[in-house]
């Protein structure tokens, strides 16, 4: 076979084996780059009695997919980064926010002076300012409180003096009867300007209500004022009863100072509150009012 002839065979030869192996790998790396990569595994000789050895097409072809199976795991390595730098950098951005939001806080080593005696306690920072609210230390609080006070917390309640356990608002209570006179849960200002809420209180010359305890409570503790409403020159009588029994009683007019009284009610079934008015105005408020043991 002639010189001409061998080198036109392998050319043959190679020009088939280059056409299958770009027709297989398509458009990643285009037929191009494929005939180029196998022609560079490729030795061409000319003449007699020579051997000629062609790199393995299926060598070349394995290799290829291996590294396109590197490149899909090197893909998912990339995606898997980033998704745990975005997460990263949520949680950076989150806790940057937090401090931004952070309350300024500042504290004072403060002393005690009641009525020019100097008390004795702690001062180091015995007081701190959050965001320009003043708080005191609990030694501190304990000091001003009067005598034969205690200071307890429980039930994320802070008590000063006796503990009161099974507290309730009296308007929350069921209500037996109340006569057509009486403002129930009423709003407004006593005599003194200041607010009454969730309260009691007569319009007329003479109102009543009942309410059912069921024996639950020993105490009744409410706020007594006269409604800025009434006459100058009347009174009001107040008259509280625990099961018919009166517990309490008082006389008051316009010019009375709002007062604070404490009652024992002795786990009464039910209890009665009655007004009676020397005018057709409103006349007292019972507020803040609550039951308890």
């Amino acid at each position: 076979m002639s010189d001409e002839v061998k080198a036109a065979l392998i050319t043959g030869i190679l020009g088939f084996a280059a056409a299958i192996v770009a027709a297989i790998l398509g458009k990643n790396w285009g037929e191009k780059n494929a005939v180029q990569q196998l022609f560079s595994q490729v030795t061409t000789v000319n003449g007699d009695n020579n051997t000629v050895t062609i790199n393995s097409v299926d060598d070349f072809i394995a290799q290829y997919n291996k590294l396109l199976n590197e490149n899909e795991t090197l893909k998912a390595q990339n995606s898997q980064y980033f998704s745990d730098y975005t997460e990263q950098k949520n949680i950076s951005n989150s806790l940057e926010s937090q401090l931004n939001e952070r309350p300024i806080v500042s504290y004072n080593n403060l002393g005690l002076c009641i009525d020019a005696e100097d008390i004795t306690i702690n001062r180091n920072s015995s007081m701190v300012t959050i965001d320009g609210r003043e708080y005191l230390s609990k030694e501190m609080a304990e000091k001003l409180l009067p005598d034969n006070h205690n200071m307890t917390i429980k039930d994320n309640t802070l008590f000063i003096g006796r503990v009161v356990a099974d507290r309730a608002n009296l308007i929350d209570q069921n209500v037996l009867n109340r006569s057509d006179h009486l403002s129930f849960k009423y709003t407004g200002n006593d005599s003194y300007g200041n607010i009454r809420s969730d309260s009691i209180s007569n319009n007329y010359y003479g109102s009543s209500i009942i309410f059912t305890l069921d024996e639950k409570y020993s105490y009744l503790k409410c706020t007594i004022s006269m409604s800025k409403d009434y006459s100058v020159s009347a009174t009001t009588t107040l008259k509280i009863s625990a099961d018919e029994n009166i517990v309490y009683t008082c006389e008051i007019d316009k010019a009375t100072e709002p007062y604070d009284v404490e009652i024992p009610i002795n786990n009464c079934n039910l209890l009665s509150i009655e007004f009676n008015s020397g005018s057709p105005y409103r006349g007292c408020i019972i507020s803040n009012a609550i039951v308890y043991n």
